[in-house]
């Protein structure tokens, strides 16, 4: 299963797990400049995840793309580096199957979360 804007709905919720994507990272010949931004984008995905208690999955990522007050820009640089996540994940195998489909939540929900107290993601 590529990462697609479009995802069939059996690939929907597709659980992504890669714990050593910040190794990955930086074996990629990808300037200091990109690498610090992906690294800032996975980051800031994954702490929506701990906030939100939800694994990262295919759904999860269309939803955060879609959230409101992200410009276009911002957008196109979180959806190359979330694409970059995803087809290094799937490579790996660190893909799972669906577990059914996303359940939609409220970017209110999102933005409460993210302002409350968390415990820092890292890789």
């Amino acid at each position: 299963m590529e990462y697609q804007e479009e995802a069939s709905p059996e690939q929907v919720d597709a659980i992504i797990s890669l714990p050593n994507w910040g190794e990955a990272l930086a074996q990629t010949a990808f300037s200091s400049q990109v690498k610090q931004d992906y690294r800032r984008d996975i980051l800031e995905i994954l702490r929506a995840c701990t906030a939100l208690g939800h694994p990262l999955s295919v759904g999860l990522i269309k939803w955060y793309l879609e959230r409101p007050g992200a410009t276009a820009g911002e957008r196109s640089y979180e959806r190359d580096a979330l694409k970059w996540f995803y087809q290094t994940a799937q490579a790996a195998g660190a893909v799972g199957p669906a577990r059914g489909l996303f359940a939609v939540r409220s970017y209110g929900e999102l933005e409460a979360a993210l302002q409350g107290s968390w415990k820092g993601v890292t890789s």
